[in-house]
């Protein structure tokens, strides 16, 4: 091979633009960086990822010509895409159409579908891994290094995350190798979708620990909040590829392909998220403390229907009350927690409830100028205490 320039590099490896010598093909050669040709886990690994792609065959996946070592240092050439990574299209500040971009992803679901098929599981689906071949302007699934198949899973110790945080899975940023299966490459698909829709990952932030407790534990603004302009059917779709839980997730990179294309072609989409009841629900399931607690609010609302007067009930909602202040003109309609005074002085205040049937009441103090008075009363006392059974207690 001649080498006619440099493409990329890498934390493993670096990628050159070469030319077979004999038989003229201009190829992708990756080689080891110096260095890490001493690692034998690390060069496991880079042999590991000539084997996935020589193992699979498909249309949107770099094909693999050859595997060898020069010098001790190993290599392996594969097809050349001349063209953008969806990375580069991430950086432009114009977005582009969400039906294009479901449309090119969906052949990467079904080459990813493939993969998984075969025993594969990615590990690092993320833009800068998804090229655009300008030739043919197919989308093209790229970068093997993390690639795991059930024969070479002991290279990976227990404990490792491997792979790009920022389209990393709950179980992938725990290190959890049992865990790691197909949906979680589905769940780096939907954050990459995520970031070509909104112009940004699912969560962004520079503390790795910050970066895990959101993936583990919060839920990212969904994608049309994110971007209004998108429609709802492919946010739904990246939504649901970013559920915390797997098995919520897309059961197959085919099930989202034919999301995607369904989406792409105006069709209905089949997949959505879970909803805020279906979230609250799992919850409790999963966490007898939550239920207990539910069921005693439950049969607490249950007492209160019953032992509380339907009169005391039905004025319980107002708890409006207008604040009116001497030596300030100042009127306030609650809720209104603070007010500044004009000025230094005393003050009295009346805070009279707009519902009639309950007796205002008056507070005094001495005011700082400019400070902020809290004005906390209650609670309201009913000008006819015999119509109910107890008073309206509130904070004004």
């Amino acid at each position: 091979y001649t080498i006619l320039r440099e493409i990329a590099r890498g934390a493993a490896g670096v990628v050159y633009e070469a030319l077979h010598r004999e038989l003229g093909r201009k190829v992708a050669l990756k080689v080891l960086r110096t260095g890490l040709d001493t690692d034998e886990v690390t060069r496991e690994r880079f042999r590991r990822e000539a084997q996935a792609l020589a193992q699979v065959h498909h249309d949107h996946i770099v094909q693999i010509y050859e595997f060898g070592e020069l010098e001790d240092r190993p290599f392996y050439a594969m097809s050349l895409v001349e063209g953008p990574t969806l990375a580069d299209l991430v950086k432009r500040e114009e977005r582009p159409d969400p039906r294009e971009v479901c449309e090119g992803l969906a052949d990467v679901a079904n080459a990813l579908h493939t993969l998984h098929e075969a025993g594969m599981i990615h590990r690092d689906v993320k833009p800068s891994n998804i090229m655009i071949d300008l030739k043919t302007g197919r989308y093209m699934l790229a970068d093997f290094g993390l690639a795991r198949t059930a024969m070479s899973a002991t290279v990976t110790r227990t404990g490792d995350a491997l792979g790009t945080p920022l389209y990393m899975g709950p179980e992938q940023m725990l290190g959890n190798r049992d865990a790691i299966e197909a949906r979680t490459d589905v769940y780096g698909f939907g954050a990459t979708l995520y970031q070509m829709l909104t112009g940004k990952p699912p969560f962004k932030t520079d503390n790795l620990h910050a970066l895990m407790r959101m993936v583990l534990s919060e839920r990212p603004e969904s994608a049309r909040a994110a971007n209004p302009e998108l429609p709802e059917g492919c946010s739904r779709i990246a939504m649901k590829c970013l559920e915390k839980e797997a098995r919520d997730r897309y059961d197959t990179a085919g099930e989202l392909e034919q999301d995607l294309r369904a989406f792409a072609d105006g069709r209905r989409v089949a997949g959505k998220p879970l909803s805020r009841w279906q979230r609250n629900l799992r919850l409790v399931r999963s966490h007898p403390v939550y239920a207990t607690a539910a069921a005693v609010i439950l049969g607490l609302a249950v007492w209160l229907a019953v032992r509380v007067p339907p009169a005391y009930m039905s004025v319980q909602p107002k708890l409006e009350a207008r604040v009116r202040f001497t030596g300030s003109d100042a009127e306030l309609l609650t809720p209104v927690q603070r007010h500044e005074l004009p000025g230094a002085g005393h003050y009295e205040v009346t805070v009279i409830p707009l519902d009639e049937r309950y007796k205002p009441q008056q507070a005094n103090f001495t005011a700082v100028g400019g400070e902020h008075i809290p004005v906390a009363l209650g609670p309201f006392e009913p000008k006819d205490p015999t119509r109910f059974d107890a008073s309206l207690d509130g904070v004004v």
